[in-house]
């Protein structure tokens, strides 16, 4: 079963380093964003921009992660069962 709340970005613009993808951020997320700059600036990050935490967190962490967080997440969301991926 494939699932997809996004439209799909080609597979060559997710290797090339300048390539650049919009995403509509929910309230949640945008403030989980900006408390993180915040705090980082409480400890003398001044210019941290957002698309520099979420690159971060894409590079920290391994694919396999990224999909489950991406299936926690969808679970939460959705109140399906792990069943249904």
């Amino acid at each position: 079963m494939h699932i997809s709340d996004s439209p799909t970005v080609p597979a060559d613009a997710l290797c090339e380093s300048n390539s650049q993808v919009k995403i509509q951020l929910s309230r949640s997320a945008s403030r989980a964003l900006t408390t993180a700059k915040e705090i980082l600036e409480t400890r003398g990050l001044e210019s941290v921009s957002t698309e520099d935490l979420v690159r971060a967190c894409l590079e920290e962490n391994q694919p396999l992660d990224l999909a489950s967080i991406y299936l926690e997440h969808r679970l939460k969301q959705k109140g399906t069962s792990i069943c249904e991926f």
